[in-house]
């Protein structure tokens, strides 16, 4: 039998004490020959938060040096360094915090740069750079490390009151892309305060025009992704359960996929096929992953009517039809955020609003699912990336206990994100 632990923070109101809390967790993965035998969740520290979790994700910055961003709904941004352990046989007791960023039980806060809610953040490892964006219509730019305070003066955008941006993401170590309430995808260069690029109007706010039109400001894009090895693409998710791929240079319109379904929901996470790519599959862009608030977690992948490759070959978006495949359905939970694993795409893990740690039999692919529940995200925090759900490479039962109920006490508020994992 061999153990693993896949780490993660999570944000979390927590009943006992009325507090925010920022909590970094252990999931320990038992595992024999016939694949995964044993999870059991396990808490390794926490902090009051101050306010709540709006917002988080995490730098890993290389070496074992990784870096948790928070944000708050009053605007405010934490950090917390800590050390991973990259020797054989570690485990999480070897993690090390640095760098400060709280006090005793407190975690401190290291900016405050939004008026209301934090509702994106965004690093980018090569440049060691955090962006931010807010429902207040500001956007920041700041050094991973160092004094953040000190460049909190100035935001990098400042659009007022009337604008709001849902999501962010860095596209190079230059430039980020956004959704807002202006629509569609505005491309910025962190040297300058404009957008240097935006998608046609004509599109749609979605990239689903038709749609857009006839049900005006009631369809907004809620998750934003970028492609790993291709960043002029840019993946979305938005309401009734649409996707959509840009090609940021938008030549061309967005390729779009719906789940034809009128329960589908809104998208809550987009986020391209690590497993695809690692495995050298192109279609302009590869395989697509998505989950829906009705229970959705899905594939859109394009579709070639004649079986041809062209597109794949341009790597672009093309404006085509691409399909949605259903890989798995929650009849009675909210599918609210997922992450796959970056190199290969091995493990898949998703949160739901159910009540607990659940799991379901391996099926055709021979994936088990291991979900972990009441990990609800807010409303426009979609581009969180919570856990968990395992899919394991060699198929079976898992046997799970209950997440601790001590932590795990709302299912509106909690939010999760991987760290990393830890081979014993």
């Amino acid at each position: 039998m061999t153990t693993s632990y896949k780490l993660f923070a999570v944000g979390a109101w927590v009943e006992d004490v009325q507090e925010e809390h920022l909590a970094v967790m252990a999931l320990v993965v038992t595992s024999g020959p016939e694949g995964v035998a044993r999870v059991e969740p396990q808490r390794l520290a926490s902090w009051r938060h101050p306010g709540p979790v709006t917002a988080l994700q995490v730098a890993d910055l290389g070496r074992g040096e990784v870096c948790i961003f928070s944000g708050g709904g009053g605007g405010a941004l934490c950090r917390l360094q800590l050390a991973m352990p990259l020797a054989p046989g570690a485990t999480p007791s070897d993690i090390q915090l640095r760098g400060g960023g709280f006090e005793g039980a407190d975690l401190l806060v290291a900016a405050q740069l939004h008026r209301g809610p934090l509702s994106g953040i965004s690093v980018q490892s090569d440049s060691r750079l955090v962006a931010t964006c807010g429902l207040d219509g500001r956007i920041f730019v700041l050094p991973v490390l160092g004094d953040l305070s000190a460049h909190m003066e100035e935001p990098l955008v400042d659009s007022g009151p009337s604008t709001s941006y849902w999501a962010i993401a860095w596209s190079s170590p230059q430039t980020f892309v956004t959704a807002g309430t202006t629509g569609g995808l505005e491309v910025w260069d962190r040297r300058g305060g404009k957008p240097v690029a935006r998608s046609p109007m004509s599109w749609g706010a979605t990239g689903f025009a038709e749609l857009d039109l006839a049900q005006g400001t009631a369809r907004r894009i809620s998750s934003v992704a970028v492609h790993p090895g291709r960043p002029h693409l840019a993946a979305t998710g938005s309401s009734d359960g649409c996707v959509a791929v840009w090609d940021l240079r938008f030549r061309n319109p967005p390729a779009r996929a719906a789940l034809d379904d009128p329960s589908a929901g809104d998208v809550r996470k987009v986020q391209f096929d690590a497993s695809e790519a690692a495995a050298g599959g192109g279609a302009g862009g590869g395989c697509l992953l998505f989950c829906t608030e009705g229970g959705f977690l899905a594939m859109a992948s394009p579709a070639f009517d004649d079986g041809s490759s062209a597109q794949q070959e341009r790597g672009g978006a093309g404006g085509a039809a691409w399909r949605a495949e259903v890989l798995w359905r929650e009849p009675a939970a909210a599918m609210l955020a997922f992450d796959a694993e970056q190199d290969q795409g091995r493990d898949l893990m998703a949160s739901t609003d159910q009540d607990a740690l659940s799991t379901s039999p391996a099926d055709d692919s021979g994936h088990t699912r291991i979900l972990l529940g009441r990990n609800g995200v807010t409303e426009n925090q979609s581009v969180l990336r919570p856990a968990i759900l395992l899919w394991d490479q060699v198929g079976c039962w898992v046997e799970s206990e209950p997440v601790a109920d001590d932590l795990l006490t709302s299912p509106e508020d909690l939010k999760a994100i991987i760290i990393a994992e830890v081979d014993e």
